[in-house]
């Protein structure tokens, strides 16, 4: 088995893990799935920009990654969590493109399970550990990758996610942070088809961040 296909794997029993509720195993796995992809990307040579700037490696391969939804997220009426975690092929040709968006994909993968395990416990120190991997799958996941459907879903779904725990926090000020992250990701999408732009599930996520605003007090009488 090569070292994608071990990360996958892991990755993929990461999820099963999750969805069981065993959140221990769940981030054991997906932490071991992340170390190997780092050591994979890694390995390129630094000037192997060619390589580094693939597009993806078929649509066909892409198409293979499914997501499994996630019981235990409980937030306000108002919230809106996006809480399918990403299976991801263990099998097929992979471009360092590739591997950077699945590294993402599994990042988001750990952040879901951290943000339960805080969304459930009401742990502060989850809740921000979750913040900061929302925040590194946003920077792992740059505008050139943005022809690859899994690639928008995480990248936005990061930002959605963030951007609620932030709500829900009433950090009203850094909400407007995650608007900025989305604006940059609008304003870079050229390389986004409409079509996917026009799905219900990436519509969703964009108008949920959009509506996301500081609640308005009325003055004391």
């Amino acid at each position: 088995m090569g070292r994608f296909a071990q990360a996958a794997c892991l990755n993929n029993q990461g999820v099963t893990a999750l969805l069981e509720g065993n959140d221990k195993a769940a981030v054991a796995a997906l932490t071991q799935s992340i170390n190997i992809m780092k050591q994979e990307l890694s390995n390129v040579p630094e000037n192997n920009d060619i390589k580094r700037s693939a597009p993806f490696s078929s649509n066909d391969y892409e198409n293979r990654s499914t997501t499994g939804k996630l019981p235990g997220f409980h937030g306000a009426q108002d919230s809106y969590i996006f809480a399918e975690a990403i299976n991801i092929p263990e099998h097929g040709d992979q471009t360092v493109v590739d591997i950077q968006i699945y590294s993402a994909a599994v990042i988001f993968n750990l952040a879901l399970a951290v943000h339960r395990e805080g969304n459930t416990t009401g742990s502060a120190s989850s809740m921000a550990k979750a913040q900061k991997l929302y925040l590194m799958v946003l920077e792992v996941l740059n505008n050139q990758y943005m022809n690859s459907r899994v690639a928008v879903i995480v990248k936005v779904a990061a930002i959605n996610n963030l951007s609620q725990i932030r709500f829900d926090c009433g950090e009203y000020e850094l909400v407007r942070e995650g608007l900025a992250h989305l604006s940059t990701f609008l304003r870079a999408s050229g390389n986004t088809s409409d079509a996917m732009l026009e799905e219900p599930k990436i519509q969703g996520l964009l108008m949920n961040v959009l509506l996301l605003k500081e609640p308005v007090i009325a003055p004391a009488a």
